[in-house]
């Protein structure tokens, strides 16, 4: 920044000693005396006798990201190596989150190269700016280790080298997806039934409006009593085992998609989820789940199979009690596992339903996806003690989360919040009511 500032002087210093030189003109008194120079002259050789520093020879940064990793809680932790004119040395890291700075566990210790980092090009996406951690201890010499907490959901990130006498150099950006666990902290209080009738569950009962506020004000009565944060639900039928074979012969039938869209709507406005539920009879689950992945690849819509109604081919429902293998559970947890991380969706609730041990055969093949919060959802009604009893017979591994049902009507005696909570072997992720 001095040279032209320098350059500026000396041409004013040139004009002034023009005007000066027509005064003085004669009255030096000898041509090779410096104090009788013109002005003119000594502000040029004063310009051109200025030493300037030479300028810093640029030094190439470079590296790369050895590794990515991302715990539960959304932390993310960043290795690799840095090098310096091809040398590996230590060099300052930045961290951009979808083109914001990120604060980092390491801060920039060296001020001479604390700068800012230009933006590195990356898919536009809302930004968010993320909290410092606690500091990791120091790397070798060339290596770097970088934390950030990341928010929830899909975001880029960069990781750049800094660079005080030339351009910094992008490492890496990386499309990173935090799934935050959909039940660590919150329970779902559910509504059962459809809007094709009453008779399937209190959520057919009123409108779809009404059966909304009353889920919802039921959630908010169970989260004042037991302290747990809660997220309303409909648990929705929308397939229904039936004592007819119908033109396919599967005793079961497809129920309204407008009633359905209205139910997601009624859902929405209070701040809850719809749990799409299918009683397949004699088909296979997975052929009647995928006629809704257009409901599925949305954020607030889950899955549960009702294995009570998976019959033999042939068998009509409520003959025998239906049941399904491991091997067709696990296929539709792939499929919707895999819609949930290719649509970069939150983690969803993938329901089985189950009351006696041989409804889920090998059950302990049950594959486990992070996309997925699965729930082992224990039905059955009678008095207290036996279903307390039940439940603790079918506890799953804690690897799963558990669900409990409560009956309005064959229920001996209905169940507290807070019994619920206390009484039984391990407090369920999900309750719903019939």
């Amino acid at each position: 920044m001095r040279r032209p500032r320098l350059l500026l002087l000396a041409a004013a210093a040139a004009g002034l000693g023009g005007a000066l030189a027509a005064a003085w003109q004669g009255t030096a008194d000898a041509p090779g005396d410096p104090d009788a120079m013109p002005v003119n002259q000594l502000a040029s050789t004063d310009a051109n006798s200025v030493e300037l520093p030479p300028a810093p020879q640029p030094i190439v940064v470079g590296g790369a990201v050895t590794d990515l990793s991302l715990d539960s809680s959304g932390v993310l932790t960043i290795s690799g190596v840095t090098e310096s004119d091809g040398a590996p040395a230590d060099v300052p890291i930045a961290v951009w989150v979808d083109r914001e700075p990120a604060q980092t566990s390491l801060p920039v210790a060296d001020p001479d190269h604390a700068h800012t980092a230009q933006a590195p090009s990356t898919t536009e996406i809302p930004t968010t700016l993320v909290e410092p951690t606690i500091t990791a201890k120091p790397e070798p010499a060339g290596r770097f280790i970088r934390t950030v907490q990341l928010r929830e959901g899909p975001q880029d990130v960069c990781t750049i080298a800094l660079n005080r006498t030339g351009p910094d150099e992008v490492l890496a950006c990386d499309r990173v997806m935090y799934r935050a666990e959909l039940l660590d902290v919150k329970m779902i209080v559910a509504d059962y039934g459809n809007g094709a009738t009453p008779r399937l569950g209190i959520a057919g009962e009123g409108t779809p409006t009404e059966a909304a506020a009353r889920v919802a004000a039921r959630a908010e009565e169970w989260e004042e009593a037991t302290g747990i944060p809660t997220i309303p639900a409909f648990d929705y039928i929308q397939t229904v085992a039936q004592a007819s074979s119908g033109s396919d012969g599967d005793y079961s039938a497809h129920t309204s998609r407008e009633d359905l869209d209205t139910y997601l709507a009624a859902i929405r406005e209070v701040g809850g989820m719809l749990i799409l539920d299918f009683q397949p009879g004699g088909g296979r689950f997975l052929d009647q789940v995928v006629r809704y992945e257009d409901y599925l690849v949305q954020p607030d819509v889950g899955l549960a199979l009702d294995t009570e109604w998976r019959m033999p081919w042939g068998v009509p429902p409520a003959t025998i009690i239906g049941y399904a293998d491991a091997s067709e559970i696990n296929e539709v947890g792939e499929y919707l596992a895999r819609l949930v991380a290719d649509n970069d969706l939150p983690q969803k609730p993938f329901v089985v339903h189950q009351f006696t041990r041989r409804m889920i055969r090998n059950r302990d093949q049950i594959v486990n996806r992070p996309e997925l919060a699965t729930i082992f959802h224990i039905d059955g009604h009678g008095t207290k003690q036996l279903k307390k009893g039940v439940y603790k017979s079918l506890l799953p591994s804690e690897d799963f989360h558990t669900g409990f049902k409560l009956f309005f009507d064959e229920d001996t005696g209905l169940m507290t919040p807070l019994e619920v909570r206390d009484d039984l072997a391990r407090t369920p992720a999900m309750v719903s009511y019939q």
